[in-house]
């Protein structure tokens, strides 16, 4: 029998369904159907290498890319590509763990690696990308290939005709290399002295190969430097005779380059020199590149910038300085970088910002400050920042913050630092906020209005802190909340009515605080909860209604607590629940009856509990469960099915 699994997204109730399909004796049969986790997805593609599905998702309005694992049930942002316009979809190669996609012209990719923080980067933009139908990867040869349609003007008799062609543009691991349109292979030849100068250890043939294979110039040239060189130094005339529209300079030994050896590639819009051993770069480095639009110099060793190092980069637009030593940053370093969107400096050593430091960015978008040593932001640092929608200033030495400090601002995702207090107006002009991230810091108490503006906001995790408790209307205004991570507090008493008005929300964490009890009606009307963790608290009991209205959820966990009794009929109403943990506990016993409309559960855990009797009748409507944990108990007696 042959056996191919297929993702196939349904459209039903203005939600998508996932059907996973089996194809076996010219039959197809769906096996399988994913609800919730594919609500607002567009397209999809699937990491046999993984078992991950990458999907696109539209969601009020806005793009993202997101990832989920082989069970379908719980996704995570890879990448926010673009508000506007709309992606197609998005094609996934396995072996260098790329994702691509198209829009705006562009043909773009995200790394699938932690270590890329969502950065997403354009592949290829040209007018073989303009009005692209359709793209796929060739994995046999490591290629992508699109499909294009174009108008070209030919006369006033004749005025236009559509042609249709397929372009291809290898694949690396490390970096492409695009030469610009008028370099021919005659004058690189008799114009270079180190690529096409066998004598010189730079020798590359390739270069000439490569552009008399693909007439349109838009070759993939592999620079020949790499961590095996033992190159610390660059001639200053390297790349004369080249007409460069992308430089990539990476994973080598070079500690310093000469402050010329840029000033021929007038054409320059892309230069990266990351992961190398940088020290120190000559304030005139990036002198008359003044079409260069990203500059990377992430992972080196720079300690100090020049105050003049990027002075005429006036069309800069993506700055990555992350991973470095970087200290101190001098106070005009960054004023002539009027149309900057992104500006990385995340994993650095800087304890002080001047409030003017920002000053004139006002297209910036996306500002990453985390795990650096800040202990203090001005309030007025971000004043000019009005298109700011991600910020992160996460893992630093921040105690307190302003009241002022987010005035304007569009984005806020990560502030888990040091923080004693909030003030209760912190977020106030925040009204787009979709994403607060208040982790790991020393959170006593938060006001009942600290949130009350944030009417958009879709995910919010204030765990690992130090609340006690919670005011009963914190929540109110969070209609759109979507996940909500409260986990590793020492909250010991929740209200009642805390989660009244969170109709949306999929995911809550509870685990790891002090609760010792959950008052009837806590989870009321809580119709489209999925996930909902309770483990690791001190409950000794559990109200038989306290999860009547929990009808979509799909995992629950009520793992190390202290409940000794089960009450029939707590279960009856989640008929979609496909796992359950009700380990580590001291139940001594399980009504027959007790899981019986539990007809979905794949997964039950009962282990390390003080079960002595147990009867087979316990599981017999249990018709899909996949694994069954009776581990760590006292059992000494099973009794036999009953006959009917």
């Amino acid at each position: 029998m042959y056996f191919t699994g297929s993702q196939l997204v349904n459209q039903m109730n203005d939600k998508r369904t996932l059907d996973v399909i089996t194809y076996a004796n010219y039959n197809f049969k769906v096996i399988d159907q994913i609800i919730d986790t594919f609500d607002y997805a567009e397209s999809m593609a699937y990491d046999w290498m993984t078992h991950k599905t990458y999907f696109v998702e539209l969601r009020n309005e806005r793009w993202a890319i997101k990832v989920t694992g082989p069970d379908y049930k719980y996704s995570e942002y890879i990448a926010y590509p673009e508000e506007e316009p709309s992606i197609g979809h998005v094609v996934i190669h396995p072996g260098t763990r790329q994702i691509f996609w198209e829009a705006s012209d562009k043909i773009w990719y995200v790394p699938v690696d932690e270590k890329t923080h969502g950065e997403r980067f354009v592949f290829y933009e040209g007018p073989e990308t303009i009005n692209i139908k359709d793209f796929t990867i060739d994995l046999a040869l490591d290629r992508l290939c699109w499909f294009s349609r174009q108008t070209e003007i030919l006369d006033r008799k004749n005025p236009t005709i559509l042609y249709d062609f397929i372009l291809v543009m290898n694949i690396t691991l490390i970096s492409e290399r695009i030469i610009d349109r008028e370099v021919s292979s005659s004058s690189i030849e008799s114009q270079n002295k180190y690529f096409c100068n066998e004598e010189t250890p730079f020798y590359y043939p390739g270069i000439i190969n490569l552009l008399n294979n693909y007439g349109f110039g838009n070759s993939q040239i592999e620079f020949p430097i790499s961590t095996s060189s033992n190159f610390t130094l660059l001639p200053s005339d390297l790349f004369d005779g080249l007409k460069l529209r992308k430089l990539y300079i990476s994973n080598s030994n070079i500690t310093t380059l000469p402050k010329d050896i840029f000033w021929s590639l007038k054409n320059l819009d892309e230069l990266k020199l990351n992961s190398n051993k940088l020290e120190k770069l000559d304030s005139r480095i990036f002198t008359g590149l003044l079409k260069l639009k990203k500059l990377d110099m992430s992972n080196n060793n720079l300690t100090t910038l020049s105050k003049d190092i990027f002075n005429g980069l006036e069309n800069l637009r993506h700055l990555l300085l992350h991973n470095n030593k970087i200290d101190h940053l001098e106070l005009s370093i960054f004023h002539d970088l009027l149309q900057l969107q992104e500006l990385n400096l995340s994993y650095n050593e800087l304890k002080n910002l001047s409030k003017d430091i920002f000053n004139g960015l006002q297209d910036i978008m996306y500002l990453h400050l985390q795990y650096n040593k800040l202990k203090n932001l001005d309030s007025c640092i971000f004043n000019d920042a009005i298109e700011l929608k991600e910020l992160n200033i996460s893992c630093n030495k921040l105690t307190t913050l302003s009241k002022d400090l987010f005035n304007s601002l569009g984005n806020i995702r990560y502030l888990n630092n040091q923080l004693t207090n909030l003030s209760n107006d912190i977020f106030s002009d925040l009204v787009d906020l979709r994403e607060v991230n208040l982790k790991s810091n020393q959170l006593h108490e938060l006001e009942s209005c600290t949130f009350d503006n944030l009417l958009q906001l879709e995910e919010l995790d204030i765990s690992y802190n130090k609340l006690t408790s919670l005011s009963s209307n914190i929540f109110d205004n969070l209609s759109q909340l979507c996940t909500l991570d409260i986990s590793n507090n020492k909250l010991a008493v929740l209200s009642k009515d805390i989660f009244r008005c969170l109709r949306g929300v999929y995911k809550i964490n509870l685990n790891s605080n002090q609760l010792d009890k959950l008052e009837p009606g806590t989870f009321d009307n809580l119709f489209q909860l999925v996930v909902l963790d309770i483990s690791n608290n001190k409950l000794t009991t559990l109200s038989k209604y306290l999860f009547n209205d929990l009808v979509k959820l799909h995992a629950l966990n009520l793992k190390s607590n202290q409940l000794d009794n089960v009450d029939l009929g707590i279960f009856s109403n989640l008929i979609q629940l496909e796992e359950l943990d009700i380990s580590h506990n001291k139940l001594s016993s399980l009504s027959s009856n007790l899981f019986d409309n539990l007809l979905q559960l794949k997964k039950l855990d009962i282990s390390n509990n003080d079960l002595t009797i147990l009867s087979t009748d316990t599981f017999n409507h249990l018709v899909n469960l996949k694994e069954l944990n009776l581990n760590s108990n006292k059992l000494n007696y099973i009794e036999p099915c009953k006959k009917s």
